[in-house]
């Protein structure tokens, strides 16, 4: 807790929620909610950026994606960058497969017998750069992705006898354990503007980092996929030009 002149600030999160208020100067015609943005892409390998677009679209957005509507404004409190497995190449149904924040090497596992190995491959995507444009305007530039970088006290478990099976890295019970980082100040999407967020990998082996090759070398079924987590309020029907550089 935090006394700032004289207004207790309880979270980052209420500070964003009051943020909000101060943008419709508490006209209570708009609707503010917590919301929870998902961005996906597929990994592939040799390729050094990724190139996300925050707002739907029902003839290209992926299964598991939830975007913004161009009518509304989003104030952006907390950001999280993730790796998951989609059920092929061609399915990117994520929704049967847990999300990582970090490359966990218990479940990333692919070994390709000549180059790195599938989580070392991984490892470009959390040592590269986060870019938040509102065209032309960056307005987050080259944020070092290792803020999003979260590798929890126990990681995946690999049971033996008499069952077989997986135990999944510790997740939650708060943001930071989910691997979110707040974000200061808040930048906030504007429906009406172009928003994109780019993901540019650092330098290095990106040969398996698509999860094509299982830990005998073998052709893997599933596939990975990148997944940047926006947490924060939308302001229904909030798109307003003159809002954008809040």
């Amino acid at each position: 807790m935090q006394n700032i002149a004289g207004n207790v600030v309880i979270s980052p999160m209420r500070a964003a929620y009051q943020r909000a208020l101060e943008i419709t100067n508490g006209d209570t015609n708009f609707l503010i909610q917590e919301k929870t943005l998902r961005l996906e892409q597929l990994l592939l390998p040799g390729r050094n950026s990724y190139l996300f677009d925050l707002f739907e679209n029902s003839s290209s957005d992926r299964p598991g994606e939830k975007k913004l509507n161009k009518n509304d404004l989003f104030l952006i409190a907390a950001m999280a960058l993730n790796v998951t497995k989609q059920v092929s190449a061609a399915d990117p149904s994520t929704g049967n497969y847990s999300l990582y924040t970090f490359p966990d090497p218990n479940f990333f596992v692919g070994n390709p017998g000549s180059g790195l190995d599938e989580y070392q491959c991984l490892k470009t995507i959390w040592n590269g750069y986060t870019t938040i444009k509102t065209s032309p305007v960056e307005r987050v530039r080259d944020f070092h992705n290792t803020h999003f970088l979260y590798n929890p006290e126990r990681g995946t478990i690999i049971t033996s006898s008499p069952q077989i099976g997986t135990d999944d890295p510790q997740y939650g019970p708060f943001n930071e354990s989910r691997g979110f980082y707040a974000m200061n100040p808040n930048p906030i999407i504007d429906g009406n503007e172009n928003n994109t967020i780019e993901l540019v990998l650092a330098k290095g082996d990106t040969a398996v980092i698509d999860g094509s090759v299982t830990a005998a070398g073998a052709a893997a079924t599933t596939r990975n996929a990148v997944v940047y987590l926006l947490n924060g309020f939308v302001i229904v029907n909030g798109a307003k030009a003159q809002l954008k550089w809040f």
